[in-house]
């Protein structure tokens, strides 16, 4: 069991037996309960931490990808399958590592795709909906850009008076020119006043133009992979210098980047991917150019060789209207939802509190082409690595559950293990592999007859507990009752006992309503409605059906298809 790896993986050295021993010791100990929970028998927990602390990812040694079979039971989030290229995988002989391509959370997804490098494209690619910004949708003449309209309609609005509406409406339309907007709101369609073209010329003023600056090029502009502004140097009066700003992604610093400037050519690499690499609309002074790492942002500062205006950094470049991106980004964002997978964790806040945070991941493409099946032959969650630095490290851990032959295809379960009824995993996988809809509209159909009859016999006798028939009670059972509670039992004339069975009346925290049906109880359908948010929508389901007064809702653990059949039915949802 105690092998020696590799010792150039930078992992702790395993040579000796036991400095591997303690080492596993400290890992087991971290990671035990988190391992228990998913189910890893403990045999592989051993393999599963040779692989961590060398950086092994050998599933590819083992599978290959093949095309997926659109007439297979199994299901695909890919077009590719995985399929076994061994002759035979046993259950519960080895565990493997996935890499997660992305995670996040829901306030960041769409800020990530914008500014982490390379990561839009990646998804484009994953999801298909590829951007019209290489067509009609984003690209946009660079002399008709400004990213800034929201910034700018304040300043609209205090200068003519319109509307933030109106104001954004005149920003749009002219793409967001700022004097045009002015212009536009003052006196549409009428030759400019001498008033009008002195309030012109003190706007170029304050945005920098002036004497011998051609204002009909762009200030500054986007494009997919960093963002660009002219501007004047030293407090100067002239367009003598270019800000170029690349977005790093977390965790990126100064050691991450490699930027070379030369006269005519712009190089620019992180972590080893080429980010920038082009030639420069015109020369730039090297010596006096620079760049700087802040904040997750590389900032390059170039020195024009001629200060003038330029229409673009790179020959060729691409721009994007920045609000078209925006939306291009969310419409991205809500393709991701059927890939996206998550797991929740404690994490500390600045002030050092702790709080539950659920984070959302996309697996790699191995990942993500293990195939759904209701009768899966491998196990595939995710795992926390906490690594000897306390860096935390998140993957996917895949084992088989059962024996698989060459040439079989790996299938998962994407439902949780939790959900067993076979309708409610019908909708549960709606969200992942979209289906044929009349079953989950014939649940809700049932599902509100139901709710119907309910209703129709519900009184107010239903929210009232039924009185306890105290003639015939005498034995008393309290859940964790002190010598002082039976004493008291006792002396108000009643038989304190010590097990559930011999008792007439059960005071305890059973939160299941059903429990000691024949028995006087503390407990009532409706107990838990204040204490429980999750069992109040089921609690008034139960006593007071369908009403005018109560709004539908619905308890997604255990009736996500009649949910989504509701929401199909009402036009507006």
């Amino acid at each position: 069991e105690f092998m020696a790896v590799d010792g150039n993986s930078g992992a702790p050295s395993v040579d000796d037996a036991s400095s591997y021993m303690l080492q596993y010791g400290r890992f087991e100990a971290v990671h035990k309960s988190q391992l228990e929970a998913l189910g890893l028998p403990a045999h592989l927990w051993p393999v599963l931490y040779r692989k961590l602390v060398t950086d092994t990812f050998d599933i590819g040694s083992y599978v290959v990808f093949g095309d997926h079979d659109s007439s297979s039971v199994a299901k695909g989030l890919t077009e590719h399958s995985l399929c076994l290229s061994v002759e035979q995988l046993d259950a519960g002989s080895n565990v493997f590592l996935v890499d997660h391509a992305w995670t996040t959370t829901v306030d960041q997804i769409i800020e990530n795709l914008d500014r982490v490098p390379g990561l839009l494209e990646r998804m484009e690619k994953l999801t298909g909906a590829y951007d019209s910004l290489a067509g009609s949708t984003g690209v946009a003449n660079a002399d008709s850009l400004n990213p800034e309209i929201e910034d700018n309609i304040p300043t609209v609005t205090s200068m003519t008076g319109v509307s933030e509406e109106k104001a954004r409406e005149l920003l749009v339309r002219v793409n967001g020119c700022l004097i045009d907007a002015i212009m536009a709101a003052e006196d549409e369609g009428k030759e400019a006043t001498p008033a009008q073209n002195t309030l012109q010329e003190q706007i170029l003023q304050q945005l920098g133009g002036g004497e011998g600056l051609d204002n009909s090029r762009p200030l500054q502009w986007r494009t997919r992979g960093y963002d660009c502004a002219q501007c004047a140097l030293d407090g100067g009066d002239q367009l003598d210098g270019m800000e170029v700003s690349i977005p790093l992604g977390p965790g990126a610093s100064a050691r991450d980047i490699e930027c070379t400037i030369a006269p005519k050519h712009l190089t620019v690499s992180v972590r080893g991917n080429r980010v920038l690499d082009g030639d420069l609309h015109a020369e730039v002074k090297p010596d006096e150019s620079t760049w700087s790492v802040e904040n997750g942002m590389l900032t390059i500062t170039l020195t024009k060789r001629v200060a003038d205006s330029w229409p673009e950094l790179v020959i060729g470049e691409k721009h994007v209207n920045p609000f078209e991106l925006r939306k291009h980004l969310a419409r991205v964002g809500g393709e991701l939802w059927r890939y996206f997978q998550g797991y929740d964790c404690m994490v500390q806040g600045a002030d050092q509190s702790v709080m539950k945070q659920t984070n959302w991941y996309i697996q790699d493409e191995v990942g993500l082409s293990v195939a759904h099946s209701s009768d899966p032959n491998v196990c595939c969650l995710p795992f926390l690595y906490l690594g000897a630095q306390g860096q935390v490290s998140p993957f996917s851990i895949i084992w088989p559950i059962k024996p698989i032959s060459c040439g079989d295809t790996l299938t998962r379960d994407f439902c949780p293990s939790w959900l067993k009824d076979a309708r409610q995993r019908q909708g549960y996988l709606q969200a992942i592999f979209p289906a044929p809809t009349q079953p989950l509209l014939d649940a809700y159909l049932e599902f509100a007859k139901d709710l119907e009859q309910t209703a129709t016999g519900a009184t107010r006798a239903n929210l009232a507990a039924t009185p306890a028939p105290v003639g015939h009670a005498k034995r008393v059972f309290v859940s964790g009752a002190t010598l002082d509670a039976k004493e008291a039992i006792s002396a108000a004339g009643f038989e304190a006992v010590a097990v559930v069975e011999e008792a007439d009346i059960v005071l305890d925290d059973d939160d299941t309503t059903s429990a000691h049906a024949d028995k006087i109880t503390n407990r009532h359908p409706l107990n838990n409605v204040f204490g429980s948010i999750d069992k109040t929508v089921l609690a008034l389901q139960s006593v007071a059906g369908t009403q005018d007064w109560l709004s539908a809702g619905f308890h997604l653990p255990t009736q996500v298809s009649e949910f989504i059949g509701a929401a199909l039915m009402d036009g507006s949802s």
